[in-house]
């Protein structure tokens, strides 16, 4: 097989894979880590106070994010389903525009995720 692979490239060089116009912008994903508070009435007095947000909404309205990553357990099917509600729930209140599951290599079954 790995000959094979390599007659495919045979006489083909990198900057033909390459996109020689990139675009000016991408997007920056916002990791939400799955004890990270969502609202600040999630805020407790263990949480940093030193002028950073905190709650996953003031990250939102200071950053001005508009993807996430959500880390979700990957073990418990009604923590990581009540997890994507609250996030998403804050995400169209503030206008995000990507959502992304983060199982973190955990889920076994592929009905898990659907």
């Amino acid at each position: 097989m790995t000959q094979n692979v390599r007659g495919a490239f045979a006489g083909r060089h990198l900057d033909q894979f390459l996109d020689l116009t990139p675009p000016v912008k991408l997007p920056v994903w916002h990791l939400v880590g799955g004890l990270d508070p969502i609202t600040e009435r999630e805020v407790t007095a263990q949480h940093p106070r030193d002028d950073y947000p905190v709650s996953l909404r003031d990250w939102i309205e200071t950053d001005r994010l508009n993807c996430l990553k959500v880390k979700l357990r990957g073990t418990d099917e009604q923590w990581d389903l009540k997890r994507m509600i609250d996030v998403g729930t804050v995400s169209l209140e503030l206008g995000i525009t990507a959502l992304s599951a983060d199982f973190n290599c955990m889920v076994t079954n592929v009905d898990y995720v659907n």
